[in-house]
């Protein structure tokens, strides 16, 4: 089977989703210590592991290639962007929240948020090439001709 450009994308796409999430979602530096959190344990596994799925998911539908799989990769990149996004969001209003408290604390966000993000676009755009392709018929050999009889 030959791989499209689409089902490239969509590919690495789906890896960057997966692997984003075990990258640092949040940094919590304070005098005493310092925190990473990643996506699978940030939000009591509520992000990480559909992020997981998602990413699997659309990988596999941009392997196999074609119309359905193609709609089917379209939506699972559009909730991972959702979700992506809602984890962004989470962070943000966490570092917000720890900056009222008047506390020396320093929280950021970390750049397994935006790899998800970036992998779930991709994962969007390789689904949409892949839905345009067509599928390649199978091979199949005809017979040789008959030889003239004499």
């Amino acid at each position: 089977m030959k791989m499209s450009t689409g089902n490239l994308i969509g590919i690495v796409g789906g890896l960057l989703l997966i692997i984003g999430t075990m990258l640092p979602w949040i940094s919590v530096s304070t005098e005493s210590l310092n925190v990473d959190v990643n996506g699978l344990t940030m939000g009591a596994n509520l992000i990480g592991i559909p992020l997981i799925i998602f990413g699997v998911i659309g990988l596999i539908m941009c392997v196999i290639g074609g119309k359905g799989p193609g709609i089917v990769g379209i939506v699972f990149g559009v909730l991972a962007v959702l979700l992506a996004m809602f984890g962004l969001i989470l962070v943000t209003w966490i570092a917000e929240l720890a900056g009222y408290g008047g506390v020396e604390d320093v929280v950021t966000t970390g750049f397994g948020t935006y790899i998800c993000i970036i992998g779930a676009i991709m994962l969007i755009v390789g689904s949409v090439m892949v839905l345009g392709q067509k599928k390649e018929p199978a091979v199949t050999q005809t017979p040789a001709p008959m030889p003239p009889t004499q």
